[in-house]
């Protein structure tokens, strides 16, 4: 369905960019396919796309990684995700966010020559 989705927007004369690396010019679009949960592994997709001409492209320099905003403004790294390019240079990943009693936030970080697009995650119980 995702990659349905992101076809009909490519196509359509104007192309939606709802995370942007500015300075490049591209987009990129993500969808969780399972999650996100607290504690359990949780799937997504994702494309990097030219904002212009909407073709589809797999940066080799990519970094996709998650974060943790803290509520008292500190920040860090956290756990690994995996990912790779699919089908079609979708990207299929895997990440998994632990909160316990921590107050804050994760974000899932794409980066691209020193570029960061960060998506706010939104846990489910």
């Amino acid at each position: 369905m995702f990659k349905t989705i992101i076809a009909l927007l490519l196509t359509t004369s104007i192309i939606a960019c709802p995370y942007q690396f500015e300075s490049q010019n591209l987009c990129v679009d993500m969808e969780w396919t399972n999650g996100p949960f607290d504690g359990a592994p949780s799937n997504f997709e994702a494309v990097v796309y030219d904002k212009d001409s909407g073709e589809k492209i797999a940066p080799e320099s990519l970094k996709v990684y998650v974060w943790m905003m803290m509520a008292n403004g500190h920040q860090h790294g956290g756990p690994a995700i995996e990912w790779a390019y699919g089908e079609d240079q979708v990207i299929d990943g895997t990440a998994k966010f632990f909160m316990g009693r921590m107050k804050g936030y994760w974000q899932v970080r794409f980066e691209l020559n020193e570029e960061i697009v960060a998506v706010d995650v939104e846990l489910k119980k």
